[in-house]
């Protein structure tokens, strides 16, 4: 939020605790992947239209930019699940056979 000081001579600028950061995370993504899917089918329609080259050129943008969207929506949890299931197979294998 932007206002003038008392005086009416420097414009302050307040900020909220990063509340732009979260909100840009939420919509980064779901443009990233509208971005990918419509690259990634207009690549597929100008293959189909007799133009490989062209659609190399619009399928490989999508699909890196559809990889940014979904690299901490999708990854990241797997990842996270995966270290979990890991680490407790670890602690049981070392566990003494003694019940």
């Amino acid at each position: 939020m932007m206002r003038l000081d008392r005086d009416c001579q420097r414009l302050v600028v307040h900020r909220h605790g990063g509340g732009a950061r979260r909100s840009t995370g939420v919509v980064l993504a779901p443009v990233l992947l509208g971005a990918a899917v419509l690259l990634v089918v207009a690549g597929l329609y100008a293959v189909r239209s007799g133009s490989p080259w062209l659609g190399a050129a619009l399928i490989v943008p999508g699909s890196m930019a559809g990889a940014v969207g979904l690299v901490w929506k999708v990854i990241v949890p797997i990842a996270g699940l995966v270290l979990i299931v890991l680490s407790i197979r670890q602690a049981l294998q070392r566990r003494p056979d003694r019940l």
